[in-house]
């Protein structure tokens, strides 16, 4: 692992180095593939005390909640991997219509080619600093693809490990590892790479596609916004309750799929307000401060940021609210009579703060999710079904769930990203190969029939007829 805090590191030398190393042609092999990724696996195993105390130390994690959040999703993305990739990095073949074979000659074949992509810049977050740095980070190299890696400067104690651990598997010319803070990754920014993966702000990731345009850079960015949860009033209320709050309080709120809000309909409001209030206490006790399964805020300014949202609208909460600096611990808080124009609602919250509004129509509900920036993740409560698929067709969100929460992120064969404001591309499995590839399309025709109507001059008739009166019989025909 390199370290920018000692100076005179050239990030210019380290993007040529890779380039080096990529162009000798050891990453294309399916053989240096599945090695390393055999290697990575090994490894995690190997130190997954070490990760989970790591977790522990920088969000307060639990044992259970670190391992099935982080540790468990990486590993199968890496069997996912190891069962998988031979058949997804083939060459897949694509039809041709019968019109293009008549016009071009016979025979011919087409396929599409997965090239790598080359050299890689991964930048990841602090709210899940292990399994978003690994997940991505498995994908790009399945593809055949070399990575600089700048992980969170917040989560200190898991970037060194996740550092750690590339160390142990990975040359360095192959995958490097720098820390460091917003300084690190603009200067990396200025690099020329060929791909760029950012997790983070959607406020950060315009800086990142402003940076990229500068050498047309293909980005993929995951982003944020407020993530929204329906509850309309078929709904079973006390299972809508339990997997809101799982997922609501996962990681302090700091989980970029979390429902930031709920819109519930107005006549079950009350009722589900009270079932939220009773799974908490089932969850963490009557003092969640004293629960080993609560996790802490990551830093004084996140909690700075999240205690001013709440600081001027006491008479609306009505549960949480307790605050310890000290701990970075705030309590879990539901905010009711909240309105669309306070300061909660202006912003992702991303912490435990859950603002409940009320609509009276599904369609109320629709217009106003469909008036915020568009949120990465949905959810909808309901036993209607006709009810649940407008609004998966109506509303436009990176990714969703009927009667549960987010967990189609943990569905690794299913794609995770955003559309608009929450995010460019997707990645998860085979869409990884997608993402991370550039995709070649080659037709290898033969010349067994050559067809002149193609060739010049265009006004000579083929076969007694004009060839343009030739090609529209054959869109007839065909």
């Amino acid at each position: 692992m390199l370290n920018p805090e000692q100076g005179n590191i050239s990030y210019t030398h380290i993007v040529e180095q890779q380039k080096s190393f990529f162009q000798s042609g050891q990453t294309r092999g399916l053989g240096f593939r599945l090695n390393g990724l055999a290697r990575l696996a090994q490894v995690i195993e190997e130190m997954e005390d070490e990760i989970l105390e790591a977790l522990e130390a920088d969000l307060g994690k639990s044992e259970f909640e670190a391992y099935i959040s982080e540790v468990t999703l990486v590993l199968n993305e890496i069997r996912l991997f190891q069962r998988n990739l031979r058949r997804w990095i083939q060459p897949k073949p694509i039809g041709e219509s019968i019109i293009s074979k008549m016009l071009f000659g016979y025979p011919s074949s087409n396929r599409i080619y997965y090239d790598p992509k080359g050299i890689v810049l991964l930048i990841s977050p602090w709210n899940y600093p292990f399994q978003l740095t690994m997940i991505p980070l498995i994908g790009v190299l399945a593809a055949g693809n070399c990575v600089v890696v700048k992980p969170s400067e917040i989560s200190t104690n898991t970037s060194s490990i996740t550092a750690k651990i590339v160390g142990r598997v990975f040359e360095e010319a192959h995958v490097t590892v720098l820390p460091g803070g917003s300084e690190v990754a603009t200067q990396l920014l200025d690099c020329r790479f060929d791909h760029i993966v950012f997790t983070g702000s959607t406020k950060v990731g315009k800086i990142v596609m402003e940076k990229a345009a500068k050498h047309l850079t293909s980005v993929t960015l995951e982003l944020g916004g407020k993530s929204t949860c329906i509850v309309d009033r078929t709904a079973n209320l006390k299972l809508a309750a339990k997997r809101i709050i799982n997922f609501k309080l996962m990681n302090a709120g700091q989980t970029c799929v979390a429902p930031d809000y709920v819109l519930a309909q107005t006549e079950v409001k009350d009722a589900l307000i009270q079932c939220l209030q009773q799974t908490i206490a089932s969850f963490y006790g009557s003092d969640p401060q004293k629960s080993p399964d609560y996790p802490r805020i990551v830093s004084p300014s996140h909690f700075d940021r999240l205690v001013d949202l709440i600081s001027d609208q006491a008479e609306k909460i009505v549960l949480g609210g307790q605050l310890n600096r000290e701990s970075l611990y705030i309590a879990p808080t539901i905010m009711d009579q909240v309105d669309w124009s306070d300061k909660v609602m202006q912003s992702e919250i991303f912490g435990p703060i859950l603002p409940i509004l009320s609509y009276a129509q599904i369609e109320t509900a629709i217009d106003q999710i469909n008036q915020v920036a568009n949120p990465l993740s949905l959810s909808i409560f309901t036993r209607n079904r006709q009810l649940a698929q407008s609004v998966i067709r109506e509303c436009a969100f990176g990714g969703g769930c009927v009667n549960d929460v987010a967990t189609y992120f943990a569905n690794y064969r299913l794609p995770f990203g955003g559309v608009g404001d929450s995010g460019i591309g997707r990645y998860h499995g085979r869409y990884s190969i997608e993402e991370f590839s550039h995709q070649k399309p080659i037709t290898d025709r033969g010349g067994w029939l050559d067809m002149p109507i193609r060739y010049p001059p265009f006004d000579q008739s083929f076969l007694g007829l004009n060839k343009i009166r030739w090609v529209k019989m054959l869109k007839r025909w065909f």
